[in-house]
């Protein structure tokens, strides 16, 4: 177990602390708190000097707020005279909470008490929130992200790159034959205009040979 600078084991001083709240002794807890706070200068045996004291201080308030509520019932209803069975009708269920809010407080002063003995936390409920903010702790609390299954992508095949079409090849036309001349020597005379011509249409008027 861990000691402090004057060789005390921290977790029994710890203890102490909660021992001191368990039988109600506030100054015997703020007194181990000092020494905690000005002489061991410990962090977590404060924080746990803390939690004791804050436990006490709590058990208290809530006590006194039964208490009061309860009381202020009582004395409204005795204003007017009432039974003195319809009073202790409220002061039957004022002590039934009371006595299990003393209950509890023990049972928590025992749990701390017992976890301290082993060096943990005493990790009393909204004792330890209190003594995380007087010291200026803050908890932080790990935040996991959650994963997307992401949808599996297709591998894609690469695009050939295609061939520049060629236009097609243009056809040479067949060339027209051309025009036939008569035979050398061989002459007609054009019936129309009386032309004499060795082609296959006249020359002058254009009528073709018969």
């Amino acid at each position: 177990m861990t000691k402090g600078k004057y060789g005390l084991c921290l977790s029994m001083v710890a203890v102490l602390a909660f021992v001191f709240a368990g039988f109600g002794m506030t100054t015997l807890v703020v007194a181990v708190l000092a020494f905690a706070v000005l002489c061991e200068k410990n962090e977590w045996l404060t924080k746990q000097c803390l939690q004791g004291l804050y436990l006490l201080l709590l058990c208290k308030v809530i006590i006194w707020a039964v208490e009061a509520v309860f009381g202020f019932f009582i004395s409204f209803f005795s204003m007017f005279n009432l039974s003195a069975a319809l009073v202790s009708a409220f002061v039957k269920p004022e002590d039934i909470i009371v006595t299990i809010i003393q209950v509890a407080f023990v049972v928590l002063v025992i749990y701390g008490a017992i976890r301290l003995a082993m060096g943990k936390d005493a990790g009393i409920p909204l004792a330890s929130a209190l003594a995380d903010k007087t010291l200026g702790i803050q908890t932080i609390k790990q935040y996991v992200q959650p994963t997307y299954s992401q949808p599996q992508q297709v591998p894609q095949q690469p695009v050939q790159p295609q061939a520049p079409q060629q236009a097609p090849a243009q056809q040479p036309q067949p060339a027209q034959p051309p025009v036939q001349q008569a035979a050398a020597g061989e002459t007609w005379v054009c019936p129309h205009c009386g032309k004499v011509n060795n082609m296959p249409f006249c020359q002058e008027c254009g009528t073709k040979k018969e």
